[in-house]
């Protein structure tokens, strides 16, 4: 009788345990999205050291996408060469309670970034696996284009960088 009370409050301590961890992992997630889409934890001045990184090094690629805005949900990314232009392919699975405003917050963000610190990149396509793998194309000319600016000079001029992102984040 006294092993089987043993094993019974045992088992109790084990679930006990087991419930309090999901519920704060539970918990630390939804901080962790709240905090992906806070621009404010993105630190240009630690980006700015990737300035002129190549897109065949895919190390640093990886270092880089590890610090923009919902790192934890890119799932994998590779280069392509159509044409003498280069191609970033950016596959996401993020959350279907996304909506289109913080999507395009997102890659617009991420976008004006990566064009920034990568010398060699024309393009980027996000692939979105929880939207059907829906792909959104963006391209460094039109952003160019757009704020009137040579997107790869922004990281020596970290309040000009810094203004065009506080742009990005307004628009749509």
């Amino acid at each position: 009788m006294k092993k089987i009370s043993m094993r019974v409050v045992s088992l109790t301590v084990v679930i006990t345990i087991g419930l309090l961890v999901g519920c704060k992992s539970k918990g630390l997630d939804n901080n962790l999205e709240n905090e992906i889409k806070d621009t404010s934890k993105i630190d240009l001045i630690e980006l700015s050291e990737y300035k002129n990184t190549d897109i065949k090094d895919s190390k640093t690629i990886e270092i880089i996408l590890d610090k923009l805005l919902a790192n934890i949900y890119v799932r994998k990314f590779n280069y392509e060469n159509k044409y003498g232009d280069y191609i970033l392919n950016i596959k996401y699975s993020l959350a279907n309670d996304w909506d289109e405003k913080d999507k395009f917050k997102l890659m617009n963000y991420n976008s004006v970034v990566l064009f920034s610190l990568i010398k060699n990149l024309s393009t980027i396509n996000y692939i979105l696996e929880d939207f059907d793998n829906t792909v959104y194309q963006f391209n460094k000319n039109a952003y160019d284009k757009t704020y009137n600016v040579d997107l790869s000079e922004l990281p020596n001029d970290l309040q000009k960088w810094k203004y065009v992102l506080e742009e990005v984040c307004q628009t749509k």
